[in-house]
């Protein structure tokens, strides 16, 4: 059973829950959003701008004008995390309501806590607050999501879905790593924007011709899990890198052994079959470096050392070698991930 845990922070607008937060969580990642205004301010009833002010002030401290993320947007929003989804865990007859709307004729299920034994939440400052609270110690979504989660986890018993969240952390970094989405520069790692990381997931089933629903279904997964180069799909200027001024190359494996060499050796011969270039082993001078590299590597001291390469490895499995493209007839190297061996 999949189960999140979703909490809007908003206000009440001629009768209707406009919501200004909003968090949603599966106990590992945590997607965080502020909307803009649905409406000008300067359109509220006399009525409906006390109440605002008063919720500004006294309740969540977000202000009416701040926010990020089109309106428009929130629908969507919530209907790609309704996927797939058995319940949504939310607090509060207004959240209930305003999310039983949504997600009318879905599958899934919303459950109201405060009607399954949580207490209505309080502020709690046993929890970090996110950055629009980091000045403010109001009610937090965020703060909401985990615990509401944590109320989850002890009374359901839930704890084996921690390890079937970190299937969407490790989606997120191959979404990062392979150019699908930007790399976070946000210390919290948790924190991400759901519609940026569907985005990316649609983005990467478009590239490899999947039909693009911005959920992380078992097909999607299965590609990701594929083995594959270490360079991301989206290179700039990948047709025009330098090509090999010379048509004799040789190469060195770097304690390599006997079954290495001869892999190494069957493949130059396929593209010395298919190309104008010839490929020979030597140990002392060589214009291709090929060796085994931990996670965090250098370049050999032979050829471009020494060095950092920029280019990490992932341990077991996806990512198995990476290789620099020819320079000036200088060395170049060809790193194999050494976890793969």
């Amino acid at each position: 059973m999949k189960i999140l845990t979703l909490d809007p922070q908003g206000f009440m607008v001629n009768n209707e829950f406009i919501v200004k937060e909003l968090a949603i969580s599966n106990g590992t990642q945590i997607y965080h959003s502020i909307f803009k205004p649905k409406t000008d301010f300067s359109m509220l009833s006399m009525k409906d701008k006390r109440t605002v002010e008063y919720l500004e002030n006294n309740h969540h401290g977000i202000k009416y004008n701040d926010g990020f993320v089109d309106y428009k947007e929130l629908d969507d929003i919530i209907e790609k995390i309704s996927i797939d989804i058995d319940i949504v865990y939310v607090s509060g007859h207004q959240k209930y309501d305003f999310l039983s709307r949504l997600l009318e004729g879905k599958h899934t299920k919303v459950v109201n806590v405060e009607n399954q034994g949580l207490s209505q939440l309080k502020l709690n400052r046993d929890y970090p607050q996110c950055m629009a609270h980091k000045d403010n110690f109001q009610m937090c979504s965020l703060v909401n999501c985990k615990r509401i989660w944590k109320w989850n986890v002890d009374v359901n018993d839930v704890d084996y879905f921690a390890k079937e969240d970190s299937i969407d952390l490790k989606a997120k970094s191959y979404l990062e790593n392979y150019g699908y989405l930007k790399k976070s520069n946000n210390s919290d790692q948790e924190i991400t924007e759901y519609s940026v990381y569907s985005d990316g997931i649609t983005k990467f089933q478009e590239f490899f011709n999947l039909k693009p629903t911005g959920h992380l279904n078992n097909e999607t997964l299965n590609l990701m899990k594929q083995r594959r180069c270490g360079v991301t799909d989206f290179a700039q200027n990948f047709v025009i890198m330098d090509k090999w001024l010379k048509k004799k190359l040789v190469w060195k494996f770097v304690r390599g052994n006997m079954d290495d060499e001869l892999m190494t050796t069957s493949e130059f011969n396929v593209w010395q079959k298919n190309s104008d270039l010839s490929f020979h082993k030597n140990e002392t001078h060589n214009d291709i470096l090929i060796k085994y590299s931990s996670i965090n590597h250098t370049f050999h001291k032979s050829c471009g050392g020494p060095g950092k390469c920029t280019f990490n490895f992932d341990g077991p499995g996806i990512v198995l070698a990476h290789a620099y493209f020819p320079q000036d007839d200088t060395c170049r190297e060809i790193h194999l991930d050494s976890s793969e061996k």
